[in-house]
């Protein structure tokens, strides 16, 4: 397979009517914009991305975006299908940290008592209908690669100090907290980049 120099055609969607993602996808596109979204205007696209998508936090919260970035690689890159499932899998934990505890600033300690999961879910409700969180935006980049492909997620919050990660000590049950956890299961690397809020995640056949 021969990379190509990064996508030259845009297009932009909103992501407040959207119903289904993976249909505004099929576009024959590499860089989908939701308008939706804050700041898009200024938006500079990598030069080496085959993919982009940029998604409100209010869109990533209402759409699948898992499936549908997913589904659009392996729709583009035939011979990165043995890879779906931990795409999959690292995108739905990847946007849901993006969301959740970069764009939403929310606390997951807080889902470790029944009082916590009360003030949690109430700032989750508020600030995923205020403009200010809802509008701001999530950032997917792939590269594929003759040997795999190159996935990253970017959020505009606050950052964080990555902890150091195990692919092993996952627990047999997955629970909430484990994110990271799966998520380097899945890959055969994985880096953050600005400070955390940008992981990048390997994905090889």
């Amino acid at each position: 397979m021969s990379r190509t120099t990064g996508p030259q055609e845009f297009a932009a969607f909103d992501g407040g009517k959207v119903e289904d993602l993976r249909q505004s996808l099929e576009t024959p596109t590499g860089v989908w914009i939701d308008i939706a979204s804050t700041g898009h205007g200024a938006f500079q696209i990598p030069p080496d991305a085959d993919l982009v998508l940029r998604i409100s936090t209010a869109a990533a919260i209402r759409l699948d975006v898992a499936d549908a970035v997913a589904w659009t690689v392996m729709e583009r890159f035939h011979h990165l299908q043995p890879l779906e499932s931990e795409i999959r899998c690292a995108l739905q934990e990847s946007v849901g940290n993006a969301v959740i505890h970069g764009n939403l600033a929310l606390d997951g300690s807080l889902r470790a008592t029944l009082e916590g999961l009360r003030i949690f879910s109430a700032t989750m409700e508020q600030r995923q209908s205020d403009p200010a969180f809802a509008g701001l935006p999530i950032t997917i980049c792939a590269r594929a690669r003759q040997d795999g492909i190159d996935i990253s997620v970017e959020d505009m919050g606050g950052g964080f100090t990555p902890p150091n990660i195990q692919a092993d000590s996952i627990p047999a049950v997955a629970a909430s907290g484990h994110g990271l956890t799966i998520i380097h299961r899945c890959c055969a690397q994985l880096r953050f980049d600005s400070g955390g809020r940008c992981i990048i995640m390997g994905f090889r056949l």
